[in-house]
């Protein structure tokens, strides 16, 4: 018998490849949890409430989303982003294959797998990352809620996988969730946005409130502006009443890292609209302690002690 041979018929080659697979695997978690240490900020301490192999899958999420967001932020040409975000394509089509080049793919093509989060959801958000580039304002409501699907639904129809829910019920509750976090975001950005030649308020919007795009443009922020502003911020609100329901379909520690997020983005609403949706220079964000606050009222929710955050 073939000394290599072990009892169970493997070769020593299979034996040994087995360790060196989870080494990697390993190391790549490690990667993305890094990635998300240093660069989510305080939201990465709301992933200490998961499990832990759910708070690794977001990681690993958020390390894949963080790469795809800083190859359209670049200082480059936008030839040169475009071609940045299709390598970053390619290769998570040849991962999702099976040919895994770079590290930070085996953590995210294991949290697919684990998680079973349809391949199409990620493809669709670098869709929506790459539109950045190219588009610099909607026309209509539907325009605008079809970029923040690509954008922020997808995420959190991945979210929810990992969270613990397949139910399909809980699919426009997530598309929901994703629009009520996205607009929020969409409005704190608005002067840099204008600053680079982008409008995203609707054309539709603007005109029911009375203002044009080059208003916002020559950061002329009058009084029409800050009614487009409103309206966007009372859709914001009719979405995460939508999405409410989604606490309902979660295990306990979905619900904890589902109502710390939705009070996040809630209260960034909350903060541009108490500043009379005037724009600063300085972005409007939700403080340090306030996030570490949230985190504090997750804890009896993750246990089974409360309902909501």
């Amino acid at each position: 018998m073939d000394p290599r041979q072990a009892v169970t018929g493997r070769t020593l080659e299979t034996l040994l490849a087995a360790p060196i697979t989870r080494l990697r695997l390993r190391a790549s978690y490690a990667l993305c949890q890094q990635m998300a240490r240093y660069r989510a900020g305080n939201f990465y301490y709301s992933f200490l409430i998961l499990p832990k192999l759910q708070r690794l899958a977001m990681c690993s999420l958020y390390a894949f989303m963080r790469v795809a967001d800083d190859l359209a932020d670049e200082e480059a040409i936008q030839v040169e982003k475009c071609r940045g975000l299709e390598s970053w394509r390619c290769e998570l089509e040849s991962s999702l294959q099976g040919q895994i080049r770079l590290p930070l793919f085996h953590a995210l093509v294991d949290t697919v797998k684990r998680f079973e989060i349809p391949p199409e959801y990620l493809f669709t958000l670098l869709e929506g990352v790459t539109s950045d580039l190219s588009i610099d304002r909607f026309a209509t409501w539907e325009e605008l809620r079809h970029y923040c699907y690509q954008v922020a639904s997808v995420v959190g129809l991945c979210c929810i996988r990992i969270w613990g829910t397949k139910d399909p019920r809980t699919i426009p509750l997530a598309e929901s969730a994703g629009i009520a976090f996205q607009l929020p975001s969409i409005l704190r950005d608005i002067r840099p946005g204008a600053e680079a030649g982008r409008v995203y308020l609707p054309d539709e919007v603007l005109q029911a409130s009375g203002c044009s795009r080059e208003t916002i443009l020559q950061g002329q922020w009058n009084e029409s502006v800050r009614q487009a502003m409103a309206m966007v911020a009372h859709q914001a609100r009719e979405e995460y009443r939508k999405a409410e329901p989604l606490q309902n379909y979660l295990p306990a520690s979905g619900r904890a890292m589902w109502g710390i997020m939705m009070e996040t983005y809630k209260g960034l609403l909350l903060k541009i609209e108490n500043q009379g949706y005037l724009p600063g220079r300085e972005l409007p964000r939700i403080g340090r302690w306030r996030k570490i606050s949230l985190l504090f009222r997750a804890i009896p929710v993750r246990w089974g002690w409360k309902d909501t955050v």
